[in-house]
């Protein structure tokens, strides 16, 4: 049987993202068992869903940044 610490380690090898959440929860004084609670109750999913929110808002941005561009040029050449 792995201990926490095992366990809280082998989810955070996942991926990238995982390690530094799972690190941010560390410094906020979360307990390990606390954050292996958490991500048994959907933390992990409500980890992903904000982090796939950033990356729709990112996406959001730059295709209006692309747009205005467009919107811009022909308005300038009226």
């Amino acid at each position: 049987m792995k201990t926490v610490a095992e366990r809280l380690i082998a989810v955070a090898g996942q991926s990238a993202e995982m390690e530094a959440w799972i690190s941010r929860q560390l410094y906020a004084g979360q307990k390990p068992s606390q954050i292996l609670a958490e991500l048994g109750q959907g933390g992990f999913d409500r980890a992903c869903a904000t982090l796939a929110n950033v990356h729709t808002r990112l996406a959001l941005a730059s295709a209006f940044t692309f747009a205005l561009a467009f919107v811009s040029v022909a308005v300038g050449l009226r």
